[in-house]
């Protein structure tokens, strides 16, 4: 089946072959496998969003631990940062 080259835009139909291909090869591992996962974003994170919220969080207090430790190592350096920051900002 050739795809509709001015539909998609396409100046011609050599530049459709890879976007049919790239379609066919995603219908081939579906058919292959029916647990491929088929979800788009959209329908991912509300059949999972308890899941997602958790590992978010993890990560958010995994930085927030390893950014103190590194402010508590280098406590020097850092304040010279919040030094230059406020010079910078406009009063």
């Amino acid at each position: 089946m050739l795809c509709n080259w001015s539909v998609i835009g396409c100046k011609s139909r050599t530049g459709c072959q890879p976007v049919e291909k790239m379609r066919k090869k995603k219908e081939q591992r579906q058919a292959a496998n029916p647990s491929y996962p088929n979800d788009r974003p959209i329908t991912f994170y509300p059949a999972h969003h308890a899941e997602i919220d958790e590992y978010l969080e993890k990560v958010k207090l995994e930085y927030e631990a390893k950014r103190q430790a590194a402010r508590d190592a280098d406590q020097v350096y850092y304040k010279k940062i919040a030094e230059a920051r406020r010079q910078m900002l406009p009063v």
